[in-house]
């Protein structure tokens, strides 16, 4: 059985307050240690870069916390009874959207906004979109969470192996080298940033999003695309990060 925490003590020494009240998974969030990776697709490691995701550079972060799944169905329902998340709309979700059977799926079919009102909720922020790779792949440069090479259904949840999403953190051999899990396969992820071109160009007022269950392509820790902050998907979740002061 997995032993859970309130909130305020998971939180305990935090700059940020304790306001949901709701339970979380004692290893909830993973921690990312202060340090310099290179962020961008490698062309001499991966031929497939597109210019989306060029130039290669490197960023210096400060140390984070991460979630260690996406936000399941369960947590987001947490929010929705205390009053400071709204549901997601019938036009995307269906009526059973908070069915027990589905509590550990991700929670999709919410835009931007709601994503980060659940995040605040918890006393926590959506992760930049630095923060997203740097947790996805380490330091080392690699392609996918765990490696170099290719999707497999062990390692990640993705079309060419059934239903999609699924419940979060079934695929633990796809771990990030940070025991981070879902950042390959399973829904595509809101991150905080505004969408713009390394380097180069002026902010859109679309957000990143990150992954995606389609292909390989696609899945590769340096993909990235954008979306209008008001959309809704039934393939698009979030995870939530907080900085470490």
């Amino acid at each position: 059985m997995m032993v859970g925490v309130s909130l305020c003590s998971a939180l305990a020494g935090s700059a940020f307050a304790c306001r949901g009240g709701s339970t979380l998974p004692r290893d909830s969030m993973k921690e990312i240690i202060a340090g310099t990776f290179t962020m961008g697709c490698i062309r001499s490691m991966d031929p497939t870069c597109s210019d989306t995701e060029e130039p290669a550079h490197e960023v210096t972060l400060a140390t984070f916390y991460i979630d260690t799944t996406e936000v399941t169905r369960a947590a987001y329902k947490q929010c929705v009874a205390a009053g400071s998340c709204s549901p997601p709309p019938r036009s995307c979700a269906d009526e059973s959207w908070d069915a027990s059977s589905l509590a550990q799926y991700p929670m999709t079919c919410v835009d931007w906004e709601q994503a980060r009102a659940f995040c605040a909720w918890r006393g926590l922020r959506l992760p930049g979109e630095a923060e997203w790779e740097r947790a996805a792949r380490g330091g080392d440069g690699r392609i996918y969470p765990w490696g170099n090479s290719k999707p497999t259904c062990r390692k990640a949840i993705h079309a060419p192996c059934g239903e999609v999403p699924r419940e979060v953190g079934g695929r633990p051999a796809g771990a990030s080298p940070y025991g981070v899990l879902d950042m390959a396969g399973n829904v595509s992820e809101w991150v905080a940033d505004k969408y713009a071109a390394y380097g180069h160009g002026t902010a859109t007022n679309g957000r990143v999003v990150r992954d995606d269950a389609n292909d390989a392509w696609h899945m590769r820790v340096t993909s990235r695309g954008y979306l209008v902050p008001s959309y809704r998907e039934r393939t698009v979740g979030f995870r939530c990060a907080r900085s470490s002061k």
